[in-house]
């Protein structure tokens, strides 16, 4: 399962590239509670919206990205407590995962099995069908960037060193206030704005990011919201196939 593994955690790294403006060391410049009014520089508007961001029990993300000729779709809902589901495309590929404690599940069309290595015979038996297994197991551990929150959260804190941060004024998400940020960073030469929350905790709501075959939007929801999740009927052990 190596080239599934590969393949699906490049796309993951490439999906994070083109939807995260780079934050990197910013966390310290203010505390996670802060307001955002907008009195305040970009840089610690954007610090106490990293900081917040870090402190979240459970997410929902919905978005698309483009990297290259790569593009992605993905709508998932992750938690800290191993709880998580949600679905992913790629260039006709897709996939559903559930995540339920330790117990990882997956259901794929063919597309994802073949463009992964698998045999032809093999992706039609597996195409729709529920699979099941350790959460450690490739199979699933290659979703960890999108089902592990802590994980995501610090992907998408990362993004690209160097970046300068401008305010940009203010907008609403859902009709929620949010100060605007424009972020850029000149040696990948990908920028993009931050919708921060203008009141109450600064969480990041939206992002909206630009460059040179790097695009993508991304909407954050279900702030810290219970994640319940049940495992798939009729699934059958990823192991039996080798997988």
């Amino acid at each position: 399962m190596s080239k599934i593994t590969m393949t699906w955690t490049g796309v993951a790294r490439g999906a994070l590239a083109a939807a995260a403006l780079s934050l990197t060391g910013l966390a310290a410049a203010g505390p996670a509670g802060a307001t955002s009014t907008g009195a305040e520089s970009a840089s610690t508007i954007v610090a106490q919206a990293t900081a917040a961001m870090t402190g979240l029990t459970s997410l929902t993300v919905k978005g698309s990205g483009l990297d290259g000729k790569q593009t992605l779709d993905l709508d998932v809902t992750t938690s800290t407590d191993g709880d998580a589901q949600g679905s992913l495309s790629e260039q006709g590929s897709t996939v559903a995962l559930i995540e339920v404690g330790p117990t990882g599940y997956l259901r794929a069309n063919q597309k994802f099995y073949t463009t992964s290595g698998v045999s032809k015979a093999l992706a039609a038996t597996l195409a729709g069908r529920w699979l099941d297994g350790p959460s450690t197991n490739q199979l699933f551990s290659s979703f960890t960037a999108f089902l592990d929150l802590s994980k995501f959260v610090a992907s998408f804190n990362g993004g690209f060193a160097g970046s300068t941060f401008t305010k940009s004024g203010t907008a609403k998400v859902d009709g929620k206030r949010v100060v605007v940020v424009t972020g850029y960073d000149a040696q990948s030469k990908v920028g993009g704005r931050l919708f921060i929350a203008a009141t109450g905790t600064p969480y990041i709501l939206k992002e909206v990011s630009t460059g040179k075959g790097n695009t993508g939007t991304v909407v954050f929801s279900g702030l810290d919201q219970t994640v319940a999740t049940t495992a798939p009927a009729g699934a059958v052990s990823a192991a039996q196939y080798g997988l």
